[in-house]
């Protein structure tokens, strides 16, 4: 974790939660983020990596082409009880610098190890996938490090909300992911041909990150459903997805009437090919306990962005997702997340308008987006504004 050569770029230190961590955040958008970061301002600023957990986010960074120069344990599972190992980490540079949360946790932990270098700046990432607790030590810590934060960047406008309420809206900046590779033209020919299916099938994508929380029984469900309403359906689930021997048992007891396919390409590698995204996310067991860690919508805001049609179990995530499609004409249902049958009833709404309006038209669009330099650009000029007021204090 040096400066540059010379010192002469502004040093930006990456803080990536690990998903492992209890009620961790997925690494995998965080790091495709830095690596767009890096490619487009590699000779502006000096960019180191700090991973916080397990090895999921150092193989996040390798596929993004990216090295990790330091990967600190959380003890307990808590990011934040690493702040000694951090601090000694920012102690070794010399010079202004930012440290870049990519979490709400990973904030905390970055407030707690830089608030002894008036020379460093803090910004953050920030999101809640549930209501925020309203009291406790926890909650303490957390609005601490937001209002000790130089700059919060939202990911949707309902974070962005919470966050303004919290720090004050003078430092929090509404900022989506960067956007999804386009496909190629015959992409969803090319991997309906993959999967050995025709143009009539309708598929189901099975979104949420990471994979192991996807809740391939209740995918699977769902798919039946609509294949017992007589239309040919396949699902995409990945290889980690929660219950998927059970979904696939399930599939061979109603004899194979739709097709469960493992994929565990990207979203963006995978949605051209699919007809709708559904999103399971978490909840209660049937004895009343919260399922362990909570689903991301990296998969929704990719279909958003590629004009896939989307459901969606109604939770504070995948409603920010909604909120945000106001560029975006395709539908984005939310139904209760407590009945498997609303979800049901979405989706075979769905499918009716693209029978009606032509199988074609379900082929996922290329959506009207800023380039990669644009959205990098936006995140720059916060980390050029920081660096001017650390340089000001020298």
């Amino acid at each position: 974790m040096k400066r540059s050569p010379g010192g002469s770029n502004p040093a930006v230190i990456h803080v990536v939660e690990e998903a492992v961590c209890p009620g961790g955040s997925p690494s995998e958008p965080a790091m495709r983020a830095i690596g767009v970061l890096v490619r487009q301002t590699a000779d502006r600023f000096a960019h180191s990596i700090v991973v916080i957990g397990g090895s999921g986010a150092r193989r996040a960074a390798r596929a993004e082409g990216l090295q990790v120069q330091a990967a600190l344990a959380a003890p307990l599972g808590c990011p934040a009880l690493a702040w000694r190992s951090m601090r000694r980490r920012l102690n070794r540079m010399t010079g202004p610098a930012i440290v870049h949360a990519w979490s709400n946790r990973a904030l905390v932990l970055g407030a707690l190890a830089a608030w002894h270098r008036p020379d460093l700046r803090l910004a953050g990432t920030v999101s809640w996938s549930v209501p925020r607790l309203a009291k406790g030590f926890g909650a303490w810590l957390e609005e601490w490090a937001l209002q000790s934060a130089d700059a919060l960047i939202a990911m949707d406008e309902s974070d962005a909300r919470l966050a303004r309420e919290i720090a004050g809206s003078g430092r929090v900046s509404l900022h989506s992911w960067p956007p999804p590779p386009r496909p190629g033209a015959r992409a969803r020919e090319s991997l309906r041909a993959e999967w050995g299916i025709d143009e009539a099938t309708i598929v189901i994508y099975g979104a949420g990150e990471p994979s192991e929380l996807v809740d391939a029984k209740r995918v699977a469900y769902e798919t039946g459903l609509l294949a017992v309403a007589g239309r040919a359906t396949a699902a995409i689930l990945p290889s980690r997805a929660r219950d998927l021997d059970r979904a696939l048992r399930f599939t061979e007891r109603h004899e194979g009437r739709w097709r469960l396919i493992v994929e565990d390409r990207k979203p963006w590698d995978v949605l051209p090919g699919c007809d709708l995204a559904v999103w399971c996310g978490d909840r209660p067991t049937s004895a009343g306990r919260r399922l362990r860690g909570e689903l991301g919508v990296e998969g929704l805001r990719v279909a958003l962005e590629m004009g896939v049609p989307i459901v969606a179990d109604d939770l504070p995530r995948a409603r920010g997702v909604a909120q945000s499609r106001s560029e975006h004409p395709q539908e984005v249902l939310l139904t209760a997340p407590d009945d498997p049958l609303p979800m049901n009833r979405a989706i075979y709404s769905i499918v009716h308008r693209l029978e009606q309006s032509g199988r074609g038209q379900a082929a996922p669009r290329a959506a009207d987006r800023a380039s990669e330099e644009a959205w990098a650009g936006s995140i720059i000029s916060i980390y050029e504004a920081l660096a001017r007021s650390a340089k000001a204090l020298r």
